[in-house]
Parts: structure tokens; C-alpha cells; sequence
């Protein structure tokens, strides 16, 4: 695992750390303590630290390498990137997501591919040591995190899928308080990313031509505890699986849109089971 042991290795710049060869993160990024503590300050200060180390940056690296800011922000809110002032200072390109995808800390699966499909382009462009620059606003930290890890995996050398996802992962989340992982979703996304890092390794296989892993088969769920969403110290989960049938697989040209639901919980006279934490749910 080349790219892990690299991980972090070398001393970083000021208010940077290096994930793998020329691609890094602000360390604002991975931290819970602002930049400032006056608030009435916050913008001109954030914005003075973006330029500075991207100035700081440039210099260390030769001159015709080319520097791309991605910036990952909540969904519903505006970008607070200050484009001009960046593309002035010499930023080449800079590409932006909204990370919160159906209420979750997370990228669409075909916004994923144009993500990984943009930055492995700009690394490898025309042989040249272009630099990638990845950092996100406040509280879309568990997005940034499954984003560098997907990076990873996607670049990794090949080795167990679920050895890889799960080293990957972990050191992603470790390099960051667990303060900022609640301040940026109620619920633990790392189960989640986890299974979506598996999807990242199957693009993986898809794009480089690698044998398709077996198919998988849902065969139970179970809740251990029954988690109190109600109040009442119960909960009526609702479990829907999406997918591509077995007749109708285009291979990596499917997306979101193009999933079906292959299972959903049975409604019991238009509402579905209810389960308390005294029943025993098989």
C-alpha cells in the first residue's frame, strides 16, 4: 500500500498536510479551532490564509506545475471561495461540490466519478506534476474525508478491497477530531462511507479493466439495539436497496438516476412495522 505508507510522511507546509504525492489539504480543514476569534474578522482571515498558503504553495513546487483548489460546501448554502483573489494568485482551476447528498455527508455516485475522473486527469495530465489542493467550509468535514479517502482507493495499488477501504477510511478520520465528525453530521457516516468506498474499488475495476467482484445478496438486517427514533423507545426503519438489475447492467454508464429500488420495507396498511426495544427484530 504505497500511497498509505506515504501518507502523511513527510513534513507539511505551514497550514498543510500531504495525503499522497502533490495532492494535500488544509489543516483549517481537519481542526475544530478557528482561524480567528473575532468573528467580525472571520472572511478577511480565511480569506488571507487561502491565498497565502496557496502563494506558499506554488513556490515549493516547479513552476510550469499548475495548481487546482477542489472545495467541497454544504448543499442549500453559497461558496465563500474568493475566485478572483485565488485565480489571480495562481490558482489554475478550481472545481467546487455540494457535499450533502439526500441529507447525508456524501457525493452523488456519478458526481464521485467526475470528481475522481478530474483530479486523476489534472495529476497525470500530459506528464506534468500538476498539484491538487482539497479543502471544505465548515462542517462538511465527513465529506472531504470520504472524498481524499475515495482518492486513495481509487489510485491505490491493487490489494484487498476491504483491507484497503478500511485502512483508508481510518486514516482519513484520524487525522481529525472526533468533534469535528459530530459538528458535521448527527449520525456516524463512517458505516456508510465505509460500503461506499467498496463502489469506489468496483469503479476501480471497471475503469483499469479488472475482474467484476461476485455479486452480493442482502440476506438479513439486523438492528442491535432497536435505536429510539420515536420517543416511545422505538422506530419504524425503512430499508430500501437500489441497484441495477441483472438484465439491464450498462457496465460504468449507469448513474444515480438510473438505479432501481430492488427491495423496500412492506408497508402494513400504509405505514410500516413498527419495532420497540423490548421486541426482538429477526
Amino acid at each position: 500500500m504505497a500511497l498509505l505508507r506515504k501518507l502523511f510522511a513527510r513534513k507539511a507546509m505551514d497550514g498543510l498536510s500531504c495525503i499522497s504525492e502533490r495532492v494535500y489539504v488544509f489543516n483549517s480543514c481537519l481542526s475544530t479551532e478557528p482561524l480567528v476569534d473575532n468573528d467580525d474578522d472571520d472572511e478577511e482571515v480565511r480569506n488571507d490564509h487561502l491565498i497565502s498558503t496557496v502563494i506558499q504553495l506554488k513556490s515549493c513546487h516547479p513552476h510550469d506545475a499548475s495548481l487546482m483548489l477542489l472545495n467541497l460546501f454544504a448543499a442549500g448554502e453559497t461558496s465563500l471561495l474568493p475566485v478572483d483573489a485565488l485565480l489571480r494568485h495562481g490558482v489554475a482551476a478550481i472545481t467546487e461540490y455540494p457535499c450533502h447528498h439526500r441529507h447525508a455527508p456524501s457525493l452523488p455516485l456519478a458526481t464521485t466519478r467526475a470528481l475522481l475522473a478530474t483530479c486523476v486527469d489534472w495529476l497525470v495530465t500530459d506528464g506534468q506534476l500538476n498539484v491538487l489542493l482539497m479543502r471544505c467550509d465548515r462542517g462538511a468535514w465527513p465529506a472531504l474525508a470520504l472524498a481524499m479517502a475515495s482518492l486513495l482507493v481509487y489510485m491505490e495499488e491493487p490489494g484487498p478491497p476491504e483491507r484497503v477501504t478500511t485502512t483508508t477510511l481510518a486514516a482519513m478520520y484520524g487525522r481529525a477530531p472526533v468533534a469535528l465528525l459530530a459538528a458535521g453530521s448527527a449520525l456516524d457516516p463512517r458505516p456508510s462511507h465505509l460500503r461506499y468506498l467498496q463502489y469506489v474499488t468496483r469503479l476501480r475495476r471497471m475503469t483499469r479493466h479488472e475482474p467484476p467482484p461476485p455479486l452480493l445478496i442482502l440476506d438479513c438486517l439486523i438492528l442491535r439495539p432497536v435505536p429510539d427514533f420515536d420517543g416511545n423507545g422505538g422506530c419504524r426503519p425503512v430499508v430500501r436497496v437500489h441497484g441495477r438489475r441483472g438484465d439491464d447492467d450498462d457496465g460504468d454508464q449507469a448513474d444515480d438516476a438510473s438505479l432501481k429500488i430492488l427491495f423496500s420495507t412492506p408497508r402494513i396498511k400504509q405505514r410500516f412495522r413498527q419495532y420497540n426495544q423490548v421486541m426482538i427484530l429477526l
